[in-house]
């Protein structure tokens, strides 16, 4: 390892080596040469001694052939993790012709003996401890793994990888992609925290300890002790059915069980070391449990001590790499400007002195509801977006607009009762598409893995900056330990946001943020939050002026 510290990027610094074609190396036609900046991101990564190298890679810069020229450079087995289905399906569309394989989890692959289709190998008889005939000949999914082995270029997804660490029939890459790396922290913590209901307690453990005391942050000692009791009686359970074939009959009960044996197994770890945050969850009929430093476990869980790991966003910064617990000693990190004339897709904050927070008042709700509409009502000839951040504002923009009309919204199902239930946001997104304009989408949730190109969305509307829900205890306490959490947080998802509607260098999108609050989040102290794309695109808005609308597409 070198001792390379975390380094920017710009043009000027390209190494004197000229990249061959990528049809040299054997890739796709369609891709023809390289963008602005490519060949020199895949070359600086590809010579870099360091164990980890981090380029930020914004919109169209081209990360997938980025990353799969270094993994051919490189010449060993790699493997590429996806934080959504959809760029693990790109992934897979693009490479698959040079010998690239799709890896998912079991639920993706049907149980050979179900003749309907509905059954999955996350239901197959395994799953359950019962031996199957199809085990190693002829199932699905241990087919999938034993060619995920083999390949020397495979795409998975975070959520199966993080699952089966540890698992000895998994075969560790000599490189790792981690592609929308931006996202590996909170994939990391999904993977590693723990709900525990109460009708788990009464069904299958003994009882816990007296509850926390509700100003106790941490997971105490008692229930370290409690849960590493309870996961070993567990295990022992889960062995003892396997062996005498009581799961057979009892297959909810035992894989209930596994599950619990091993979120258990996970609490035990808690100690003044390795702090976990508990909190009341679903009106405090369970327990949710979470490390405070997930990235304690993120070699083990994450990096499994693969000898070269590239992580790749468009909006990764040195400070999402300090939350996966790597330092500079070991990290080169490189950001990478846009392609993109920034004239195509302003980033404006308006300056509204309206500040979003829950306290807004009436007046101030009025006086945004105007300005949102003034903003539709100049842009009619064309589609937008309204980043609503959370479905109680979605649903106040929908209320009180005069273009509710012509809106969409992927609105919250309601608790208890099929009247609530209304069409997911793929649907949602799919209508808004296929619509003329005008047309608003409305939604807390088009963020990372949606693309709107073209005309699909020439502007967007960001009412309140989205920092993190604070009610959160596991939030609050990682907030606490480290104050630019929050931060940096908002600045990510903003960023990715931002991204939706500019795909390429012919399209246009500008974005408009209304959030008065802007004027302290955007200040200097907190430019470190932001990738250097992102400065090429913003800029401060006239006091009491709206831009008027570009040309449009």
């Amino acid at each position: 390892m070198n001792n390379s510290q975390c380094v920017l990027i710009a043009p000027a610094q390209a190494p004197a080596i000229t990249l061959p074609l990528p049809s040299y190396f054997g890739l796709p036609g369609k891709f023809t040469g390289y963008r602005a900046h490519q060949d020199t991101a895949i070359i600086r990564g590809h010579l870099s001694p360091a164990r980890f190298v981090a380029q930020s890679a914004p919109v169209g810069f081209g990360k997938s052939l980025n990353a799969i020229l270094q993994t051919i450079l490189r010449g060993e087995r790699a493997v590429v993790l996806t934080a959504t289905k959809g760029l693990q399906d790109q992934y897979y569309r693009e490479f698959h012709a040079m010998g690239m394989v799709d890896q998912r989890g079991r639920d993706n692959y049907p149980y050979v003996e179900d003749p309907t289709g509905r059954q999955t190998c996350e239901s197959g008889p395994c799953m359950g401890g019962i031996f199957c005939k199809y085990k190693q000949r002829g199932c699905p999914y241990d087919a999938a793994v034993a060619q995920f082995n083999a390949s020397p270029l495979a795409v998975t997804n975070y959520a199966w990888w993080l699952a089966v660490a540890g698992n000895p029939n998994i075969k560790s890459p000599a490189m790792l992609v981690l592609d929308e790396a931006h996202d590996a922290p909170a994939q990391l913590e999904n993977a590693l925290a723990f709900d525990l209901t109460d009708a788990d307690i009464r069904r299958y453990l003994n009882q816990p300890p007296e509850d926390q005391h509700p100003e106790d942050t941490f997971v105490n000692a008692p229930w370290s002790t409690w849960a590493r009791a309870e996961a070993t009686r567990l295990n022992e359970l889960v062995e003892t059915m396997t062996r005498t074939g009581t799961a057979r009959n009892a297959l909810t009960a035992f894989r209930a069980i596994k599950r619990l044996a091993q979120g258990l197994g996970k609490l035990a770890t808690a100690s003044p070391s390795t702090l976990w945050v508990w909190e009341r969850l679903d009106y405090d009929r369970a327990w949710r449990f979470a490390p405070l430093h997930p990235a304690q476990f993120a070699e083990g869980a994450l990096f499994r001590g693969v000898p070269r790991v590239l992580l790749t966003s468009g909006t990764i910064t040195p400070k999402t790499l300090t939350q996966l617990g790597l330092e500079p000693r070991n990290t080169d990190y490189q950001d990478y400007p846009s392609p993109f004339d920034p004239r195509r897709a302003p980033i404006t904050l308006l300056p509204t002195g309206i500040r979003n927070t829950r306290d807004i008042s009436e007046e101030e709700l009025g006086s945004l509801i105007t300005t949102i509409d003034n903003i539709i009502g100049a842009r009619l000839d064309r589609k937008g977006i309204i980043h609503s951040v959370s479905y109680a504002r979605q649903e106040w923009v929908l209320r009180n607009s005069k273009y509710s009309p012509i809106m969409y919204a992927n609105r919250r199902k309601q608790r208890g009762g099929a009247a609530g239930v209304v069409d997911g946001a793929a649907a949602v997104v799919q209508r808004f598409k296929l619509a003329p304009p005008p047309a608003v989408l409305v939604s807390p949730s088009v963020t990372t893995g949606w693309d709107f190109p073209g005309p699909e969305c020439e502007y967007q509307i960001i009412p309140k900056l989205p920092f993190p829900d604070m009610s959160s205890r596991i939030m609050r306490a990682r907030t606490k330990v480290d104050p630019e959490a929050a931060t940096h947080a908002c600045a990510v998802e903003l960023q990715q946001m931002c991204g939706r509607g500019m795909r390429g260098e012919r399209d246009r999108c500008e974005t408009l943020i209304l959030d008065a609050s802007g004027r302290w989040f955007f200040a200097r102290p907190n430019a470190h939050h932001f990738n250097l794309s992102f400065w090429q695109f913003f800029q401060w808005g006239r006091e009491a002026v709206l831009p008027p609308p570009p040309p449009k597409l």
